[in-house]
This record gives C-alpha cells, structure tokens and sequence, in this order.
C-alpha cells in the first residue's frame, strides 16, 4: 500500500471513529455520514468535511449529540456567514458569493440542517423558528441562481414551517410570524397574508408557493415537496386552516384562473403584434397552471374547507377548457384527491365534481378509451368519498352515479365496458347498506299494497335503492348484451350485498336472467348467469327465488302433450322428452340451484 493510501485509509478510520463516537448506528447523522462516505463526488466530500466540523463543535461545547444539537451548531454557523454577508454588503462583497467554494460550504450545511430538521422536534425548532428562517430566507435569496443549494434552502424551510403544527402561538407571536391579517385577531378575518412587514412565515411560505411554478424542474419538485410537507403537517391545526391553506389556495386559484382569462384577452386581441404577445402569455399561464396542478395532485387532500371547495371548483373549469394536456393533469388531480385516505374535502365539494366528471366520460366513452376508464374508477371514488363524509348526500347521489357509468357501458373497447362495471361493484360495496335496503324494501311493500287496494300515493318517491336497481336492470337488458359477461357480475355483487332483500328489490333483475338462462347454451356469458343464479338463491332462498322464476313443469307437458297428440306412433319415453327451448319451461335452473 502506497503512503498516500495508507494516510487516506487512517484519516476515513479517524472520521467513522469520530462520527461513531457521537451518533449510533441508527442515528439519522450517522446514515447521513454513511451515505456520502460511499461516495467520491465533491458534494459528498464536503458534506462529510462540515458534519466532521459539527461533531467537533458538539463536543467542544459538551453537547448531547443528537439532531437537535446538530441543528443548534449548524444554524450557529449559517447565521455567521449571514452575518458576514451583511456587514460587507456596504463594501459591495457578499460573503455568501465571495467564492465557490463557500457557497458550496454553505449547500453542505444546508444538506446537514436538512436532515436535522427533518427529525427535530417541533418544541426545539419552535424556540428558534424566527430566527431560523430569516437565515434561511437570506441564505435563499443569496442563491436564488444555484439550483442545488436553493433545493436545499426549499426543504429546510418546509421541515421549520412544519413546526408550527403543534406549536400554542400566542396572539402577539402571531401577529409577528404572520402579520395582523394572517387571522391572529380572529378566524374570520380575511386579507392579504403578506401585507404586514413583520409577516417573515408569510413571506417564507409565499415563496415556496411561487417556487411550484420555478422554471427549473429540480426546484419546482422540492417545492411541491415542501408545500405538501407544511400542509399535511399543520391540516387540522389552526395555523394550517387559517394561514397555510389560505395562502396557497389563493395563489393555486390565481395560478388555475390565469389560462381562460389569458385566452380570452388573446382572442380579443387585434393586431398582429399584440396577438402574439398575448398568445405568449396565454401559454406562459397555462405552464404555470399546469405546474400548480402537479402540486395539487400531493397537496389538495391536505387542504380543508373552504379553501378545498375554492381550489376544486379552479380545478373544475381547468376541464372545461379545450386543451387536452390541461384537462387531462386536472383529472390526474381530482383522481389522487378522490383516492386519498382522508381527504380535506366535504360531501359537498365532491358532489360538485361528479356532474362534470360524468359529461367528460361520456364524451370520452367512444373515442378515448383511457381516459374514460380513469373517469370511471374518478366517479366511483367520488361517491365514495361522498358516502364516508355524509352517508345521506351520498345516498341522493347514488341514483345519478349508477346511470353515469350505465352510459359508459354501451363504449366501443371492452375495457370500458370491464373498467366501469369494476367500479359500479365498487360502489355497491363500499355505499349500498342496510338503510338504502330497508328503504327500498319499504317502497316496493308500499307499492303492492297500492296495487291491491287501487290506490296510488302522488307523493311517494321512489328512494336511492330502487334507481340502483333499476340501474342494474338496464346493465342486464338487451342494450347492453355485449357487455353481458361484466354486468352479471354486478348483479352477483348486488344480491350478496342485499341479502334477503335482493328478492324484492331486484325482482326486474332476475327476470332478466330468467330470459337469458332459457337461451344460455348461445351465449359466451353462460357461466355468469349461472354463477349469478345460484348466488342469488344462497342470498335470498332457494324458494323466494322460485316464486320469481317458476319452472313451468305442467305447462310445458300440456304443451308436449298436444303436440303429440296427433301422432299415434310416439309412445316411447324419448320422444315424451320436454323441449325447455320451445316450452317455455325452466329444466335449466335446477343445476344453477343445487350448486
């Protein structure tokens, strides 16, 4: 071994010994160090090169080593270099440009705070967070051209905002972090978050949410990271309904209303020169709409009401647009909103986006067969997010959102066809229920007794449940044949879900697999229908399910028996044999019973 790499091998000896001596394995620095230790790139080096530096520190000063003393020391040596950078601005040297090599010191400990942020405890962050981001801002604004260390600066300033989740702020703190009209006299109050001069969170969060819309895609991405960090840590919190979901609503609705009005201005515009300075601007908004969307698709479910509803109904008339690349990332957006665990929405903000949903998935439904298959798993998400947020609304829907798909079914691709009966499944899974049920048993009973006694009640609306089944009904009927081997299994769904109450209430359904069990030997959904036969006798009884679907014996021998009437020669058994086909009779059904 040459000397050169005998000292190289002592010194990273040294260094593990010194990190291992302060951090354990498991310790968020010590993977930090493991991490960059592996690799050979300058950045790598220097980030070891600082934590060494901050190690040492700790341990001069006696520190406990964790990331909170981590974080105390790294911020101790950005704020000296800020500090430097202000008192030679007045000699026109900024110590933060005065060299590559200290802006690349700088990144390194930007990379190090980061990680200590990020495992901080909000109590520990909280007691220097004014201090914290006024560096960072600075440290930001110093490096506004170096992608790199800007990335850097982003994500500490989303893990420092974060901390203010659980923090007790007091009015007069408020009012310093976000300024009076930041809601700090009173919930209620509304204005502009960033009019006030000692609005230093405001501002920090304003330019995160302007940096969703960076040029640099790098950037743009750290931005949305941090956004989403900030909202989905304060969602619940007063500080996030109040300030964070306020301040990046309006600037995601400003950002989403910019690309119509552009349009319209452009349109409008006459004069060569004039329309194409306008039409440069239409397409400058519709990338920066198009750049919030992206940020939306992470973030939307941290927001609550009412700023949810605002950014939907934004959201909404993005589609309503004509440009397929705008409408194709809102529909993307409402998609991870309608998939989201818990979302920040309420049962009436989504039942807005059900009706223009549905238009564009009929409008897809012949021509654009992926789209509309994500608008149909989009309309079944909808109602179900619906149905946990407020049960009744969602029942109301219901009805509409079973037709919506029916209409999809009737689409050229059969994957339409397979995608939207996957979700009407979905939906009886997840929203028909015993009420729905007990409701709809309570109509069809009321009915029959009209029927009996003659007398009709103008009055009476047929509830949710009847419209569901009547839904699946249509699926079954001749309309739909081609889409036959993915509709009974909807029905099969069904009766298991209803359970004794699917005799009454799919009455209409089994009829129709009554007509398609005569002629079953002809159709290649043979097995469904017998699949769905038999569930249906398990679910509702095998005698319940008769009454609906008699087997016909007698009549179809009177009718044997006349037709051999006339023959004297036919006496054997065989010929006595009962055509079901030409009979009318149900000899089919029985197998369907006893599996």
């Amino acid at each position: 071994m040459s000397a050169a790499a005998e000292r190289k091998t002592i010194s990273t000896n040294t260094n593990l010994s010194l990190v291992s001596a302060h951090f354990a394995l498991d310790d968020p620095m010590r993977v930090l160090y493991d991490k960059h230790s592996r690799s050979q790139q300058p950045e790598s080096k220097r980030v070891i090169s600082a934590l060494l530096a901050i190690c040492a520190v700790i341990t001069e000063k006696n520190m406990q080593p964790s990331p909170v003393s981590v974080y105390a020391a790294t911020m101790a040596s950005l704020t000296s270099v800020v500090d430097d950078d202000d008192s030679s601005n007045a000699g026109g040297i900024s110590a933060v440009h005065s060299g590559e090599g200290e802006r690349q010191t700088v990144h390194a400990m930007l990379t190090i705070l980061a990680v200590a942020l990020e495992h901080c405890s909000p109590a520990a962050i909280k007691s220097k967070l004014m201090e914290t981001v006024d560096v960072l801002v600075k440290v930001g604004r110093d490096n506004q051209e170096h992608s790199a260390a800007l990335r850097a600066v982003i994500k500490c300033l989303g893990f420092a905002l974060r901390a203010t989740a659980t923090a007790k702020i007091g009015k007069e703190e408020w009012e310093k972090m976000f300024g009076k009209q930041g809601g700090g006299g009173g919930e209620g109050k509304e204005g502009n978050e960033n009019s006030n001069s000692n609005n230093q969170l405001g501002k920090a969060f304003s330019a995160l949410c302007h940096f969703c819309v960076d040029s640099r895609p790098k950037v743009r991405k750290s931005a949305h990271e941090a956004v989403q960090e900030v909202l989905s840590a304060t969602k619940g919190a007063r500080v996030g309904k109040v300030f964070f979901q306020k301040t990046f609503g309006a600037f995601a609705v400003q950002k989403l209303k910019a690309p119509r009005d552009a349009a319209e201005k452009a349109a409008n515009m006459k004069g060569a020169k004039g329309a194409k300075k306008e039409k440069d601007v239409a397409i400058a908004t519709a990338t920066e709409a198009l750049h919030v969307l992206g940020a939306l698709k992470g973030s939307l479910a941290s927001v609550e009401e009412p700023t949810a509803s605002k950014i939907v109904d934004a959201t909404i008339e993005i589609t309503s647009l004509g440009e397929p690349l705008l409408e194709t990332h809102a529909t993307e957006t409402l998609l991870a909103l309608s998939m989201s665990p818990n979302p920040g929405c309420d049962a009436k903000t989504f039942m807005k986006i059900l009706e223009p949903v549905a238009r564009l998935a009929r409008e897809a439904s012949h021509t654009q067969p992926t789209k509309c298959v994500t608008l149909a798993r989009l309309i079944a998400n909808i109602a179900t997010q619906m149905y946990r947020k407020d049960p009744e609304e969602a029942r109301k829907a219901l009805p509409f959102t079973f037709e919506s798909l029916l209409k999809l079914l009737n689409a050229p691709h059969e994957g339409v066809a397979i995608e939207t009966c996957e979700a009407m499944k979905m939906l009886i899974r997840e929203t028909v229920d015993s009420e729905m049920a007990r409701e709809g048993v309570k109509y069809v009973a009321t009915l029959r007794v009209q029927q009996k006694t003659s007398k009709k009640n103008s009055s009476l609306k047929p509830p949710p449940m009847i419209g569901v089944a009547k839904s699946i009904e249509s699926a079954l009927g001749m309309r739909y044949r081609a889409a036959w081997p993915f509709t009974i299994p909807v029905a099969t769904q069904c009766f298991q879900r209803l359970g004794i109450a699917g005799g009454a209430l799919l009455s209409g359904s089994l009829a129709a697999l009554g007509e398609m069990g005569a002629n079953a030997d002809g159709l290649r959904c043979k097995s469904q229908i017998e699949t769905c036969i038999s569930t249906a006798a398990e679910y509702i009884g095998a005698e319940a399910l008769l009454e609906q679907l008699p087997l016909r014996l007698e009549e179809s021998i009177d009718k044997s028996l006349e037709r051999r009437g006339d023959d004297d020669d036919v006496q054997d058994e065989e010929d006595m044999d009962i055509d079901d086909e030409s009979d009318g009779s149900r000899l089919w059904l029985p197998p369907s019973l006893w599996r």
